[in-house]
């Protein structure tokens, strides 16, 4: 992304980044899950935070079939112009990625 965006970065800086940038220092931060907003009617934090647990394909344990389904059809309608290409699902990750891996 640095070189991206024209910049340099010491390898100091890259690991300080990765580490700020990792799901377990995203999950303790209030900002990241918006426990610090004084109204929040999209995100009840008192039954979860919006960074759970970092496990990809686990909204299978809390969505029914249906529910799969229709996160599915919405994400590709609004996602479809972006040209990313997200995963949710961890056998394709392991396909994706030829090999298997604690954190994704």
């Amino acid at each position: 992304m640095a070189k991206f965006l024209g910049r340099t970065l010491s390898e100091e800086n890259v690991r300080a980044i990765a580490c700020h940038c990792s799901f377990e220092a995203m999950r303790i931060n209030k900002d990241v899950n918006h426990e610090d907003l004084p109204i929040n009617d999209w995100l009840d934090i008192s039954r979860s935070k919006f960074m759970r647990k970092g496990v990809i394909g686990d909204h299978v344990n809390h969505f029914t079939e249906e529910q799969t389904e229709k996160f599915d059809a919405l994400y590709s309608k609004k996602m479809y112009a972006s040209g990313l290409d997200c995963v949710f699902d961890i056998g394709e990750c392991y396909q994706l990625h030829g090999e298997r891996r604690e954190n994704h």
